[in-house]
């Protein structure tokens, strides 16, 4: 039995604004504390919420492509001043190095926070918050959103059917493709039969009322409120980061502000300091 995690049960306009905010401050900055206490929130809210498997998973796949940006950023800029090495007549700089070493930073972080709202905003949240402003966008967002993990469990799925068909491996040449087309005709059958069971239901042709189970309570709004101070306490930092941060000639970023890192901290942390708040009050009522 899975553990009960409490910030899944927030109503999603909660969820949203925590996760647009953290996905929102660690794009606004390349200030590398910043970047660096976004990463560590990060890592701890995987680990917390998927184990330590997937994000393992997760970090090796990230890290494959942050190596690659920083390698290409040192090659091709050759910006500014601190000469460390000179590679194939071109010079390698400190500034360029770590500049891409913040930049594949930033990629790592919205990766891992990309994995929480893969987990956390579902269709269901996605058209329960969107559906009556846009409902024909949200709908195809949702579908799209959904498309990229169904595909890869299909695929997965003809991959052993195939391994287990073709036992010789000298008759496996020419799979990838057969795989490919296999995952086509999948995917084409599913959104033909998607469409007449949307067209059998009479979807489009008038205004729908939807039900759903989300009821915004006292408690979603205390810890809405509570989200959003800490957020208005981060964002005065990173802004403050943004304006003295020098990469080129030199490298030079200001000192980062306590209160705004401990509100950053808090606001990133928040299902954290919700699954605790809760597990107190169980405690407390034994």
């Amino acid at each position: 039995m899975s553990r009960q995690r409490w910030f899944e049960t927030l109503h999603p306009s909660v969820v949203l604004v925590y996760l647009v905010g953290v996905m929102g401050l660690g794009l606004c900055t390349l200030h590398p504390i910043y970047l660096g206490l976004m990463s560590l929130c990060a890592l701890v809210v995987n680990i917390w919420l998927r184990g330590i498997g997937r994000t393992a998973r997760t970090l090796m796949h990230a890290l494959v492509l942050c190596c690659l940006v920083t390698a290409l950023n040192a090659l091709f800029n050759h910006s500014g001043a601190t000469e460390l090495a000179v590679l194939f007549g071109t010079p390698l700089t400190m500034e360029a190095l770590v500049y891409g070493l913040v930049s594949s930073l930033m990629l790592l972080t919205m990766w891992l926070w990309c994995a929480v709202w893969q987990v956390w905003m579902t269709n269901e949240r996605f058209l329960y918050l969107f559906g009556n402003l846009a409902p024909t966008l949200s709908l195809m967002l949702s579908m799209v959103f959904s498309l990229i993990p169904q595909s890869g469990k299909k695929l997965s799925q003809i991959r052993l059917c195939q391994r287990a068909h073709h036992a010789d491996r000298k008759k496996q040449r020419g799979l990838l493709i057969r795989q490919i087309s296999s995952l086509l005709v999948m995917d084409m059958e599913d959104s033909m039969q998607t469409a007449d069971a949307m067209r059998c239901k009479g979807y489009g042709v008038g205004r729908r009322t939807a039900f759903s189970l989300f009821r915004f309570t006292k408690r979603d709004a205390i810890w809405l409120i509570a989200g959003l101070v800490l957020l208005i306490t981060a964002v005065p930092g990173v802004v403050l980061a943004n304006r003295g941060l020098v990469f080129y000639p030199w490298l030079f970023w200001p000192a980062a502000l306590p209160v705004c890192l401990a509100g950053l901290a808090l606001f990133a942390l928040l299902p954290l300091l919700v699954q605790g708040k809760e597990w107190l009050s169980c405690r407390w009522s034994k």
